[in-house]
């Protein structure tokens, strides 16, 4: 494993379907192997020799995620996109010996296709990489880090607790779809929940729709110092674990959200979603970001590892989402240990490719509403019921009642 010593408790993980490497990794929150190298010594040929520093004699080796058999790399400093960037991905993705490290006593791991170090500040690997005495332009000074072995031992020891927490975990969704038949339904059964650090006039008109829309808001996080978008995911675990299991959370971002109906509403569309128990609804969109704005491999991300969909929502947002407190905890646990220093948005999407059975999305906007894109699609029509004006869908023909003003939809959020 590769550790940092900024901060001891952060290990090098990475998505299982690969892309971008970060210093992510908690014990306890995610599986030992996952966090696993393997160390292979590399077959340095004449080929790879290019750079005039370059040292023949070194001890340069390849790094395997133990997991899935990809390779960890470094994209080459003139590459057209994603240059610095730690990589993991397939042996074809490497080029110009990317896949070449060795470890030094001082700094830790060495790239030799960047001649830098793949350096750490705070939580977050950096894509910039270079030395004490390196200020140039997209490098930064490095932090160390330390390789370390993993006995066998510990890998067994570790496969069997998860193991068990599998088969815990399934004896307590058994449990829990005994008592659901007896379950209430009605609608103080289900807890709204939002995150804001601070007041603005955006949140101030989400909560008052909110209010007139009868929708009981719980905010979390008021008056915390901002430091990211993980911290909604972090203060939502906190807050659902403390709920019954069996209680229903719906969690909507604060400052782009308005609700075109109430809590009997909302019950009413979750029901006739037919969610299942054990899985998390999310709201679909028709953006894939960031992967799409992080080079060819973001793109190839987007297109062919996403799953397909028959309408424009097929990507996921982590800004809406919907399900039982004992499950969503669950998720939760899994996306906090990816996503300090990260984008909620970015870990959500991969976790959603990886692990796609712990998750439901909303592809036709039946419940949630994405805006990004959609200015032209969703209106107001008459209701047939009392003749109210309500939003409509024109693309899917649904009446969504979560309405999300997402990446570049803010301009459209005072028309509404």
């Amino acid at each position: 494993m590769i550790r940092s010593e900024v901060r001891p408790r952060r290990l090098f993980a990475a998505f299982p379907g690969g892309g971008e490497v970060f210093a992510i990794g908690v014990l306890g929150r995610m599986p030992l192997r996952r966090l696993v190298l393997e160390v292979a010594v590399a077959n340095v040929t004449e080929a790879y020799v290019t750079h005039a520093t370059a040292s023949r004699s070194a001890a340069w080796m390849r790094l395997v995620q133990r997991s899935t058999g990809r390779v960890l790399h470094v994209v080459p400093p003139g590459a057209a996109a994603s240059a610095w960037m730690v990589m993991l991905g397939p042996p074809s993705d490497v080029s110009m010996s990317g896949d070449l490290f060795c470890v030094d006593a001082r700094h830790g791991l060495y790239s030799w296709v960047t001649r830098g170090y793949v350096n750490l500040r705070g939580e977050v690997l950096l894509r910039g990489h270079g030395d004490d005495q390196t200020q140039a332009a997209g490098r930064i000074n490095s932090s160390r880090v330390s390789v370390l072995r993993v006995p066998a031992t510990a890998l067994g020891a570790d496969d069997a607790y998860w193991r068990c927490m599998s088969g815990a975990r399934g004896a307590a969704a058994s449990s829990s779809a005994t008592s659901r038949a007896a379950a209430p339904s009605s609608a103080t059964s289900l807890r709204v929940l939002t995150y804001a650090t601070q007041p603005t006039a955006m949140l101030c008109d989400s909560l008052l729709v909110a209010l007139h829309a009868r929708v009981p808001l719980t905010l979390l996080g008021f008056g915390e110092l901002y430091a990211g978008n993980f911290q909604k995911l972090r203060s939502a675990r906190a807050h659902v674990r403390r709920l019954p299991a069996e209680a229903l959370v719906l969690f909507a971002d604060a400052y782009d959200v308005l609700y075109a109906g109430g809590t009997e509403g909302i019950l009413e569309r979750w029901r006739r979603l037919n969610v299942s128990h054990e899985r998390i609804l999310f709201q679909g969109e028709r953006g894939c970001w960031p992967d799409w704005d992080m080079g060819p491999h973001g793109r190839r991300f987007c297109e062919q590892q996403y799953p397909a969909s028959p309408t424009p929502y097929r990507y996921v947002n982590s800004g809406v989402w919907m399900g039982h407190a004992a499950v969503a905890a669950r998720l939760l646990t899994e996306l906090v240990a990816y996503t300090p220093g990260l984008d909620d948005q970015h870990v959500t999407g991969h976790i959603f490719v990886d692990y796609n059975d712990r998750f439901v999305l909303d592809q036709n906007a039946t419940l949630f509403q994405s805006m990004h894109g959609d200015g032209n699609n969703v209106g107001f029509t008459t209701s047939a019921s009392d003749g109210a004006p309500t939003l409509f869908n024109a693309l899917t023909h649904t009446l969504p009642l979560v309405l999300h003003f997402n990446g570049g939809a803010k301009e459209l959020l005072f028309a509404y």
